[in-house]
């Protein structure tokens, strides 16, 4: 909804208000388990995409930010990263996902008394995404991301940015993994990475990564991505087409959404 308002599309305003209040309650609600670490499905993960989200919203810090803020120093690996408690993927299975999203918008809310110890958290993470190779597209990404969010030297984030663009098949589209089919969840993912890390949507690598969901979006507007995580809680229909697979076609849907909005020019 962002990508698409600064892109020229109009949108609902009071569900994009509504989205952010209720991401910021659902957090709010559990602030004393915030600030004691404990107690959030999803880890860091969870918090660390709330972040995100009322980054997006223009949120101002409060209380209940700085409670999140408080579970991620809490949570941090020893090692560096940031991570889920559950593997669900693609979604919910990428520690480089985790640990880029969650340091580069941990800084964004950080309180000025937690200022030093919030620099080095973000230092740990940038070593771990340099010390680390990924698997997975989602992995490869995150990673290319991380590196330019956080500063990484121009050498370090040529390569990472290479992995991405080697992953393009040639069908236009971006896999999940070396095994799997292009689809939706991975090219959408990937070309917005590329564009926020600088890639112009006119590049030939983007046209054919937009051509590709231009090509596979259905009827509906949805596009339809198989699930490949084992079910952690009892099916419930939200309303998204595509059945039990609607949880990730739905974030699948959304990366498409926000690649081929940006392609719309400014």
């Amino acid at each position: 909804m962002v990508i698409s308002r600064q892109h020229g599309f109009k949108i609902d305003e009071t569900l994009f208000r509504a989205q952010a209040r209720f991401t910021h309650e659902s957090f709010r609600t559990r602030a004393d388990d915030l600030r004691d670490g404990t107690g959030i499905g999803g880890k860091s993960m969870t918090v660390g995409y709330g972040l995100w989200t009322l980054h997006l919203a223009n949120w101002d810090r409060d209380t209940t930010t700085s409670a999140m803020i408080t579970y991620l120093l809490k949570t941090q690996a020893e090692d560096g990263r940031f991570w889920s408690n559950t593997v669900r993927p693609p979604l919910e299975d990428s520690a480089f996902t985790a640990t880029t999203i969650v340091a580069y918008y941990m800084e964004k809310f950080v309180p000025t008394s937690d200022a030093s110890e919030v620099e080095h958290a973000v230092a740990r993470a940038k070593r771990w995404l340099l010390q680390n190779q990924p698997k997975t597209q989602e992995d490869r990404n995150s990673r290319f991301w991380g590196l330019q969010l956080l500063g990484a030297d121009r050498e370090q984030v040529e390569s990472a940015r290479a992995a991405v663009l080697d992953g393009q098949r040639p069908d236009g589209g971006w896999a999940q993994m070396a095994e799997m089919k292009s689809d939706a969840y991975a090219t959408g993912q990937t070309l917005f990475v590329l564009r926020e890390t600088g890639l112009p949507v006119d590049h030939s690598t983007y046209q054919r990564g937009v051509r590709f969901l231009l090509d596979t979006q259905l009827e509906d507007g949805t596009w339809h991505v198989k699930t490949r995580s084992k079910p952690v809680q009892t099916f419930f229909d939200a309303g998204f087409p595509h059945d039990k697979d609607q949880f990730i076609s739905v974030c699948a849907t959304s990366w498409a959404v926000a690649a081929l909005a940006a392609a719309n020019g400014p």
